[in-house]
């Protein structure tokens, strides 16, 4: 145990672990204001820094074949969206679509390969940074400090969540009013089934039709020829 302990490095034996102490509290607070995945922009400048991070200082200890196991059965299970199409059976939502619109689909299981790839990088992206973090050895003050640099980038986000508040009073009745578009593949009185629900869910949030809202309709009635430009 003596042993073991001597091996570790404190923080005045490796001032180099300054950098640490500041970025791995600082990359989630970072993420959180620039708005996440939200957008792409801001995604992609903390997926380089954690590139970035990665390649400087890569995990220099391993969490067990177990769960190193785990990890990858993780990916491998989301990796599965851009297996062969004809492995599986056509589900029957594709299927009419296929017949009846002859919509192409492409030839993964996933309907939209670009959007699953960047889900898929974005989480091997948090399960690296899951594993990184639970990879460090760290000593108590190390631990300390880092919590206490979180703890005020998550007080100085609150605060300017707080500080750009919009003042919007509640019910106030928009300068322009919002459109919105009916595009059904159906009669008018199959389409009523579900828009009269959702009209109704706007007139419950406080949007009315005509004051706050307008609606066009379009039906094709299966004929998606029929659609007006």
């Amino acid at each position: 145990m003596e042993e073991k302990r001597s091996r570790t490095l404190s923080f005045e034996d490796t001032p180099a672990r300054w950098w640490k102490n500041i970025i791995i509290p600082s990359l989630p607070v970072m993420a959180c204001i620039l708005g996440g995945a939200t957008e792409k922009w801001s995604e992609g400048i903390i997926l380089t820094l954690l590139g970035i991070i990665l390649l400087v200082d890569p995990p220099r200890v391993s969490l067990g074949p177990a769960l190193n196991i785990i990890v990858l059965v993780i990916v491998a299970c989301a990796m599965t969206a851009f297996l062969p199409a004809n492995w599986f059976a056509t589900p029957g939502w594709k299927q009419i679509l296929m017949k009846n619109f002859r919509i192409p689909f492409p030839a993964t299981v996933t309907a939209q390969p670009f959007l699953s790839l960047e889900c898929l990088i974005s989480l091997i992206a948090g399960v690296s940074w899951l594993y990184y973090v639970c990879a460090l050895d760290l000593e108590l003050r190390d631990v300390r400090q880092q919590f206490r640099i979180f703890s005020a980038g998550i007080i100085f986000l609150a605060a300017l969540s707080l500080a750009t508040l919009p003042q919007i009073a509640v019910g106030q009745t928009p300068a322009r009013p919002f459109r919105v578009g009916w595009v059904v593949a159906g009669s008018h009185a199959a389409a009523a089934a579900f828009l009269e629900p959702l009209r109704t869910g706007f007139a419950e949030h406080g949007y009315v039709e005509g004051r706050d809202l307008g609606s066009k309709s379009a039906m094709a009635t299966t004929r998606p020829t029929a659609f007006p430009d």
